[in-house]
């Protein structure tokens, strides 16, 4: 996990993009069935610097050029309707030493086979955005974390799933920024907030009060007017 620190400005120049997941290797049809139920982690780009061709050898390489909607539904077959799902995100300035220790270590702690962490690498364009520009907030960030518990509905694991998704958020807290709006869940109006910053939120609302007081559009992560 340390290298993804340090293959940023490499993914920036070309113009690719990073997504390591921690997880159990499940019955996904890219994954060898030689391998399922193991616990890993799998770079999206395994490798950008030629240093790391030789220090990893992953179970099956997957990268390469893909059309935008091939990488939209990649994980299709690993999330399909009808399974439970809990999660809890943060963005994170980077990826230091503790924080890499606290992945490590509770990442794999899961019980069911389908639940994961994901670390998606941020920066490149969306870096070069001004702060300001947009309502989309943390672009400094340099990496998304989301920790996912999965379950199926008939399993008795919904209890230690969420626990198991909880605690690693909270070991996280110490490093997060801020969260991103689309990777919230029902958390409250405050973990809404956080994820536009006081300043935008601010903005938002003004504009919900102008043309929506009577609050139609209110099945989303909604700014109360």
């Amino acid at each position: 996990m340390q290298n993804a620190r340090h293959v940023r400005a490499e993914i920036e120049k070309q113009k690719i993009n990073d997504v390591a997941v921690q997880q159990a290797i499940g019955q996904v049809a890219q994954n060898p069935r030689e391998q399922e139920g193991q616990r890993n982690v799998a770079p999206g780009v395994r490798k950008t610097l030629a240093a790391e061709e030789k220090d990893a050898k992953p179970f099956f390489d997957g990268v390469g050029p893909k059309p935008y909607v091939a990488v939209q539904g990649a994980n299709d077959k690993a999330v399909p309707h009808g399974w439970h799902y809990y999660w809890k995100s943060c963005e994170v300035a980077g990826l230091e030493d503790t924080a890499i220790d606290i992945l490590v270590e509770r990442s794999l702690a899961m019980r069911s086979p389908r639940s994961y962490t994901i670390i998606f690498q941020l920066g490149g364009a969306v870096a070069r955005v001004g702060e300001d520009e947009t309502a989309y907030s943390h672009r400094h960030a340099a990496f998304n974390i989301n920790v996912n518990a999965v379950w199926l509905p008939e399993e008795d694991v919904a209890a230690q799933e969420t626990a198991w998704a909880r605690d690693l958020f909270e070991r996280l807290r110490p490093h997060q920024l801020g969260v991103y709006v689309n990777f919230l869940m029902d958390e409250g109006p405050e973990r809404v907030r956080l994820a536009y910053g006081e300043a935008k939120y601010q903005r938002l609302l003004a504009l919900k009060r102008r043309f929506d007081p009577a609050n139609v559009f209110r099945m989303n992560q909604n700014i109360a007017p």
